[in-house]
């Protein structure tokens, strides 16, 4: 564990840990550029990755001046958990482990273009959300964002910030969904008699219907843009 322990760089970043695949945040005269890293892996074929890095994020100073130390506290609080050594920003790049990485870009994407005075409320979403929950979001955004990468007013992206400008409550999945009791009521759906018997059996009381896995590997590189 010490040896471990050691190791760490920046916020939870190991680098015999990391795959090559890591995140830095970059800091200029005028703010902060978050960059998604890759270490080229593999020979050639579908499983390989070509060395390089990928600009995710910017921040003005200002901005990042007002969540710098929210983030590095909520990380700090889970590596103090986990057993691990604290980190703190660096005058030169700090490197971050790859969840961090995109739990920070999520952020970033949200505050980008705000107005300062509302910021403080965006921060407290982002802090409201569990971690698997900014995951998600963080792939799913990336995903959305493919054909049209630099329109913020597009799709998840835009999204996102529209749930981060409500009240802090716990926001979640849900604040994305439809709020019209009418549009959300589910419709009733006909049984056919030889699924009935099934649907019974599956709907007994207690029972939950099994889930997929929602959530992608925290610490994978995410889907290209």
């Amino acid at each position: 564990m010490a040896q471990a322990r050691s190791s760490m760089r920046g916020f939870g970043y190991q680098a015999e840990r990391a795959g090559g695949y890591s995140f830095e945040v970059r800091p200029s005269p005028v703010g902060i550029t978050i960059v998604e890293r890759f270490a080229e892996t593999g020979e050639a074929g579908a499983g390989a990755t070509r060395a390089g890095q990928r600009e995710r994020a910017t921040l003005s100073a200002v901005r990042w001046n007002l969540v710098q130390s929210t983030v590095a506290s909520d990380f700090n609080h889970r590596l103090q958990q986990a057993g691990q050594r604290t980190g703190k920003w660096l005058k030169g790049a700090t490197p971050l482990a790859p969840h961090f990485g995109k739990e920070l870009t999520l952020l970033a994407w949200a505050i980008d273009d705000q107005e300062l005075t509302v910021i403080p409320r965006m921060l407290a979403n982002w802090r409201g959300l569990a971690p698997e929950e900014r995951w998600w979001f963080y792939t799913t955004i990336n995903a959305s964002t493919r054909a049209r990468a630099n329109d913020a007013t597009y799709g998840w992206k835009a999204a996102i910030k529209v749930a981060f400008l409500d009240e802090p409550r716990d926001i979640g999945m849900e604040s994305l969904r439809i709020t019209d009791p009418a549009l959300a009521a589910p419709q009733p759906t006909a049984i056919k008699p030889s699924a009935r018997a099934d649907h019974d059996q599956a709907t007994e009381p207690g029972d939950s219907p099994r889930q997929g896995r929602l959530f992608a590997e925290p610490d994978a590189p995410g889907f290209d843009v």
